[in-house]
């Protein structure tokens, strides 16, 4: 999936309030980059690391660059949380998740409730329909990539709305999309919120599937590689 254009390339300053970023351009120009991504992005952010930038060239928006990439140690990370919705829908769509393949039709953003919508959901004539839902994995160490970066409510939310499709007989998955190449497996992030990954094991046990999509971030944008391994 390329980055839109055109890309700018900066050095990483700092973050403020989650939503901004403070860039030095390679022209030496400060700005504020819209970030974004909610996480921690915890093991992601490094003081003159190397950035992309996306230009929307909006005059009707008040930070027209959107943060879409940082680089450390040579790997390219993508912390656009806009983007896993779509490479699932594509990585489905192209076979890169084998389980989740032959589905008819692929709906984003369905609404399942007065209250929740569904990352993706999978229809077709006679299999059961399947509800996905959707992470953004920035947080890699010693090759593994886990989740969360940070004690997530919402995360347990969606968890177990997944366990409820499945009670109601209906399919359900969890992806979690490592945007960054250097992540060689799964597991959820225990130390860091224990009862996600509590969770995690209860919703597998109960019959949700769950899988790891790995990705190759470059300065062109993210394609999805396959599946990794994953150590619940």
């Amino acid at each position: 999936m390329p980055f839109p254009t055109p890309i700018l390339r900066g050095r990483f300053i700092k973050r403020e309030k989650r939503f901004l970023a403070h860039m030095e351009m390679e022209s030496g120009a400060r700005v504020i980059a819209h970030c974004a991504n909610t996480g921690s992005m915890r093991g992601s952010l490094r003081e003159g690391a190397p950035t992309l930038m996306w230009d929307s060239k909006n005059p009707k928006r008040k930070y027209t660059l959107s943060w879409k990439a940082i680089q450390l140690d040579n790997t390219w990370i993508g912390i656009d949380t806009s983007l896993p919705n779509a490479l699932v829908a594509e990585a489905i769509s192209m076979g890169f998740i084998g389980p989740l393949a032959g589905y008819a039709t692929i709906q984003r953003e369905r609404k399942i409730s007065d209250e929740s919508r569904i990352d993706i959901y999978l229809t077709d004539g006679e299999a059961k329909d399947c509800y996905v839902e959707v992470k953004n994995v920035t947080l890699v160490e010693d090759g593994v990539a886990r989740f969360p970066d940070a004690v997530t409510t919402s995360g347990l939310k969606h968890l177990g709305e997944l366990m409820k499709k499945v009670g109601e007989g209906e399919r359900a998955a969890m992806v979690y999309v490592i945007q960054r190449g250097d992540g060689y497996s799964f597991k959820p992030a225990d130390d860091i919120d224990p009862l996600y990954g509590k969770k995690l094991r209860e919703a597998h046990s109960a019959g949700v599937e769950v899988y790891a999509l790995s990705t190759e971030v470059s300065e062109k944008g993210v394609e999805a590689t396959g599946l990794l391994p994953i150590k619940l």
